[in-house]
């Protein structure tokens, strides 16, 4: 991937209502935060999502994070339970454009 396209992709946060946070608060420590709420979740806010303008998505519930590019059929990935360290990690990775190390995770088809 050239510089010029690195320097164009965004990153964005959607916490578990929706709200979508950009810029400078798209930071593993916000990742984290907002998984931390995720123990008293309800059925229909039972997620977060770390998510980049070229569609590739972190989707992160409680017990197993997804890994997916949401424009291409079969790409998604899951992790079950993984440790607190394990998902600051991925996260760290995600949001650094770092693919090759988030797809050497453990994922599961």
């Amino acid at each position: 991937m050239g510089q010029e396209e690195v320097d164009d992709r965004v990153v964005r946060i959607v916490d578990r209502y929706a709200r979508s946070i950009k810029g400078a608060e798209v930071t593993v420590e916000t990742v984290m935060s907002l998984f931390d709420e995720l123990g008293d979740m309800d059925e229909e806010h039972s997620s977060i999502s770390v998510i980049d303008s070229d569609e590739w998505n972190l989707e992160i519930y409680a017990d197993f994070v997804t890994f997916e590019n949401v424009e291409e059929l079969g790409s998604s990935r899951q992790i079950n339970d993984p440790t607190r360290d394990e998902l600051a990690e991925i996260v760290r990775e995600f949001i650094a454009g770092d693919f090759e190390s988030v797809r050497s995770h453990g994922w599961q088809q």
